[in-house]
């Protein structure tokens, strides 16, 4: 008996079930309550977990079995007829399905004022953590494990709830056994020998001693599943699957030549379907809370949350499916600018043609939408986080398959060293993260598995010098009292954590001090986070001249074009920044011409969020210039890659599986003057509270605000790393 088997059931169990579960949960009370009695019979609801129960030996103590989802009520209402139908109780003890935990806190304290009555919850953390007690307790949860989930895990519902993007039963079958694969089997396996194993155990998963399925059926229903593969490739991989399998997870009986999944292989599929369903609960829940906190002023009826959770929870699946689509295809065209790094605005778009709204409703509004899923993706609980990535990466793998039935032998394309030099826009956040208090940004994560992966990351002195700059325009706006325009990035992450502005100075002295800030820069770039120095002046100085200045130009012109609308034009700056980005791009295609001519087999890269970059080489052929192969990498990009390219045997498969599918901005959250102003007043107010409660406090009423505000959809995201690059 598994724990995520019993945690399904007592999620699936509805109003209807309140006798099963009152048969449930006696078993658990037996040991300390052998004898019950019905103290108060069925009342106003027909019996519907109605009855009131009383130990024989202390009618002091009052029992209530329900199921109800609304916890809180059905307490008050017990509360008020024990009141009337039992004076003398006094203690109500609550058993339920349902997660309350520290929810009853509130409920028990006015039990105890008003009604002078004590409640004893024991709510479904109390079933999960006593099933293995004894005997008695594990065979309960068996029975309702049987009764509740296991009829519901072998039919056709749990996988017509599966990913709507995908259009069979057979494909979002193999999605399940990929997903299950991809988390269970050893790092070092090959992709091709994972895939067609979890596609051979999707194509037996209604398989047992009773209803086998022969060879030649295998490998029919296999085709079907890569239909544009080759079929003796694809028969030939199916074969290998099926002997290796037979040695641990399918039965074969040689003379017929039939196969059929063994129970073990059989129970732990149940098991993860188990753990995938509670994981959709998880997600679920957390969009629908999502949507409640980022619903319009005005209101929703609830009607208009449930139809908003639906789409949302849509919209990820379609660009997580879109996102693996991109990734695969990229790779096998060899073309860096085939990844799509932010297509959710054409997503929701797409949606509400295919899916369209009520006129007028708050999910007809496609900024309110995208702003909605920016926030899921940006903050995922942990479970929703394994859930979306689990999804993800499955999605990939199927991607592949649809391409090719040589999976690894793609992803073996890809380089399996690199050193990648960082732009200004992509260490900002990883100095701005230092303010969270878990120190355990998604940025900070990223680079930090690459380099167990393997990986080597350098800055140069351009971006440096673009970081000191940065800091010192940052400690200017913060003794400044009036400030004209955006407030610099980093003085802003300071102020969304609900720190003083007074503090700010003292807080940049962990990243430099006054006397020489840049070798302090750098110091603090290795210490921290094993970034070295390299300067690319000298080898980007070889390239062909043409070649070169042509580069520079495109990116004076991009430069231009942003400080122009932002009013902060200032020629000798645009100058500077275009040198920098100049010296990156052409010195790491510089560093390339050593190696072999392959688009993703190159170990030298340039990360940048600067999505202006992927568009140079477009611009170099308008020019007449032929374009080498593009030297950027993206870090949506890195995150797939760090999962399933070459380099995922040496890192943890639970680092891996931490990793965010999609990086989006966490902390930054585009302060207004008003919302200073707010924050300046909340701290005064608060002056004789500890600062530590006074950050918090100021930091939480941010980010109400800012979810009212909805600003990541007002502005984009290509706004918010334009600012970075500012």
């Amino acid at each position: 008996m598994s724990e995520k088997r019993l945690q399904l059931a007592l999620e699936r169990l509805s109003f209807s079930d309140w006798e099963r579960f009152e048969r449930f949960a006696s078993e658990f009370l037996a040991a300390e309550m052998p004898d019950l009695r019905t103290v108060a019979g069925p009342s106003g609801d027909g019996g519907r977990d109605a009855e009131l129960f009383s130990p024989v030996d202390d009618p002091t103590q009052v029992i209530q079995y329900s199921v109800a989802r609304d916890w809180e009520q059905k307490i008050k209402s017990t509360a008020t007829r024990i009141s009337e139908t039992i004076p003398s109780a006094q203690i109500l003890i609550y058993v339920t399905n349902q997660v309350i935990g520290a929810g009853g806190d509130k409920i028990k304290k006015e039990l105890r004022n008003n009604r002078h009555l004590h409640l004893d919850i024991r709510d479904r953390s109390y079933f999960l953590e006593r099933y293995r007690k004894d005997s008695r307790t594990e065979s309960a949860a068996e029975h309702l494990a049987r009764d509740i989930v296991d009829p519901y895990l072998v039919s056709e519902g749990v996988l017509t709830r599966r990913p709507p993007v995908l259009a069979t039963h057979e494909a979002r079958a193999a999605h399940v056994y990929l997903s299950l694969q991809l988390r269970d089997e050893a790092q070092e396996k090959g992709l091709t020998k994972l895939s067609f194993e979890a596609l051979v155990r999707s194509v037996l998963s209604r398989t047992n001693s009773e209803h086998r399925m022969s060879r030649d059926d295998i490998k029919r229903r296999v085709r079907e599943l890569v239909p544009n593969d080759p079929a003796e490739r694809v028969d030939h991989l199916t074969n290998r699957a099926l002997l290796r399998l037979t040695k641990h997870a399918i039965r074969h009986w040689v003379k017929p030549d039939e196969f059929c999944l063994t129970y073990e292989e059989s129970e732990r599929v149940a098991e993860f379907l188990a753990s995938q369903e509670l994981g959709e609960v998880a997600l679920l829940a957390e969009i629908r809370g999502v949507v409640g906190a980022l619903a319009p002023v005005q209101g929703d009826a609830p009607a208009e949350i449930d139809a908003a959770t639906t789409r949302v929870r849509r919209i990820l699946e379609r660009c997580l499916y879109d996102r693996a689509e991109s990734f695969a295809s990229s790779i096998l065209a060899g073309d860096v600018k085939g990844f799509a790094t932010d297509h959710l605005h054409e997503v929701v778009l797409n949606d509400l043609r295919v899916n369209i709204a009520v006129k007028g409703s708050a999910d007809s509004n496609p900024a309110w939408l995208e702003s909605l899923t920016r926030e899921i993706l940006a903050s995922p609980g942990e479970a929703t986080r394994l859930y979306l990535r689990d999804l993800a990466d499955a999605y990939t793998v199927l991607a592949f398959l649809r391409q090719t039935p040589d999976v690894q032998g793609a992803v073996d394309k890809m380089f399996s060293h690199g050193e990648v030099s960082l732009d200004t826009s992509a260490i900002l956040p990883l100095l701005a993260e230092e303010l969270l208090e878990d120190r355990k940004g998604q940025f900070q994560q990223m680079i930090d598995i690459a380099i167990k992966a393997g990986l080597t990351f350098f800055v140069t002195d351009g971006v440096v010098e673009e970081l000191d700059r940065h800091i010192n325009r940052a400690l200017v706006c913060c003794r400044t009292s009036s400030w004209d325009g955006r407030l610099p990035f980093l003085y802003e992450a300071f102020l969304q954590t609900g720190r003083a502005a007074g503090e700010f100075p003292s807080w940049t002295e962990l990243f430099r001090g006054p006397n020489r800030p840049v070798d302090d820069i750098f110091d603090f770039l290795r210490e921290r986070f094993s970034i070295e120095r390299r300067s690319l002046e000298k080898i980007a100085s070889e390239a062909e001249g043409d070649f070169r200045h042509a580069v520079q130009e495109i990116w004076h012109t991009i430069h231009t074009k942003r400080r122009e609308r932002t009013n902060n034009f200032d020629p000798i700056t645009v100058t500077r920044l275009s040198r920098h980005d100049t010296e990156n791009y052409v010195g790491v295609i510089q560093l390339r011409s050593q190696e072999k001519p392959s688009p993703f087999g190159y170990s030298a890269w340039w990360l940048t969020l600067d999505h202006a970059a992927l568009g140079v080489g477009e611009q170099l052929k308008r020019q007449g210039i032929s374009p080498p192969d593009s030297p950027v990498l993206s870090l949506d990009f890195l995150s797939q890659y760090l999962t399933l390219g070459p380099v995922r045997s040496r890192v943890a498969k639970s680092a891996l599986r931490s990793l965010p599918v999609l990086l989006e901005p966490r902390l930054v959250r585009f302060l207004t003057p008003d919302l200073l102003d707010e924050a300046s007043r909340i701290r005064k107010e608060m002056k004789d509270v500890p600062e530590r409660v006074t950050r918090r406090r100021i930091r939480d009423h941010l980010d109400e605000a800012r979810r009212r505000m909805g600003p990541l959809a007002q502005r984009g995201v290509e706004t918010f790393f334009d600012e970075i690059k500012n």
